[in-house]
């Protein structure tokens, strides 16, 4: 059997079998008509809205310190910076622990 007869039989079973479901979803639901609509669920909101004012904080208003160290969010998880991390491929100091996927 060549493949292509062989994707030819597959391809008209699968077109069989979805005929057959279409037509049994058609013969189904013919009687489906006559039943009641399933019940619905209503919520009813109880609750008033209110108006809420928007609270000021002093520590927005302040403006931030030129002169305050600013803390790099890789250095606290063991990162490196961009800079250091070419200081280090020049000294060969990457251990590559797993294979690199591309």
């Amino acid at each position: 059997m060549t493949w292509i007869k062989f994707i030819s039989w597959l391809a008209a079973l699968y077109g069989f079998y979805y005929l057959l479901n279409i037509a049994w979803d058609l013969l189904r639901g013919k009687g489906a008509g006559d039943k009641e609509a399933a019940p619905e669920l209503h919520f009813d909101e109880t609750a008033a809205p209110q108006q809420v004012s928007p609270e000021v904080t002093e520590e927005k208003n302040q403006p931030a310190s030129p002169k305050a160290p600013v803390e790099v969010a890789t250095s606290g998880l063991g990162g490196l910076r961009v800079k250091e991390l070419f200081q280090h491929a020049k000294l060969e100091l990457i251990a590559y622990n797993q294979s690199v996927t591309f």
